[in-house]
């Protein structure tokens, strides 16, 4: 029985109500995360994560990722610009754990992620937000990004006030959008075709 869906650019995932995952579709770069670069015409089990209980999972183009119950993230795929948060820009043909974030830290515990294109965002069981992957436009949240290869909390907003608790957080091809506690709704990134809802083009 499946409990929630992504879908990438040309490949899915399906998380069951036992906590498996499945994917298929285009397998380049490892984003279906069977240890090869196939493609598969129907869902198969994700075997490298058996007998962890995933609570979601996500797809950017190329790339994927699942959050367990533990708390633990695993991303695979396509790994340019270090949106793997693995501290490369290496596929990664399997599903393997992000254990650090920026300046050595150990991971806090997620309980969700979403990937744009070449991006990853990761809300925390605190309610911190973590970004890595292109920053350009700023889709990362902060100024200055160029490519983070490993995650690194996003501490303020555009105006400078420090982000309250993050509720949810969704990515774009190359813009993020979060809502937190007091269900004010935050976009950056690219503001192309209006995405930002901002009321003009810009990037912010």
């Amino acid at each position: 029985q499946a409990r929630q869906i992504a879908c990438g650019w040309q490949h899915c995932l399906v998380l069951t109500h036992v906590g498996a995952v499945f994917s298929w579709g285009f397998g380049g770069y490892g984003a279906l995360g069977h240890g090869v670069k196939y493609s598969r015409k129907e869902p198969q089990v994700v075997d490298a994560l058996l007998g962890r209980l995933v609570l979601s999972v996500a797809c950017g183009s190329y790339a994927s990722s699942a959050v367990t119950t533990e708390g633990r993230l695993y991303t695979w795929g396509w790994g340019r610009s270090g949106i793997l948060g693995q501290g490369s820009t290496r596929n990664e043909m399997s599903p393997r754990e992000v254990r650090m974030c920026f300046a050595e830290e150990p991971l806090p515990p997620a309980v969700k992620c979403a990937m744009g294109h070449e991006h990853m965002l990761v809300l925390t069981r605190k309610g911190d937000l973590f970004s890595c992957g292109n920053g350009s436009s700023g889709r990362l949240g902060y100024v200055g990004a160029r490519e983070e290869w490993l995650l690194r909390r996003v501490k303020t907003a555009a105006n400078g006030e420090e982000l309250s608790w993050i509720n949810d957080v969704a990515c774009g091809y190359a813009h993020s959008a979060i809502i937190d506690s007091h269900g004010r709704l935050l976009t950056c990134g690219q503001g192309a075709h209006g995405a930002l809802g901002h009321e003009n083009f810009e990037d912010q």
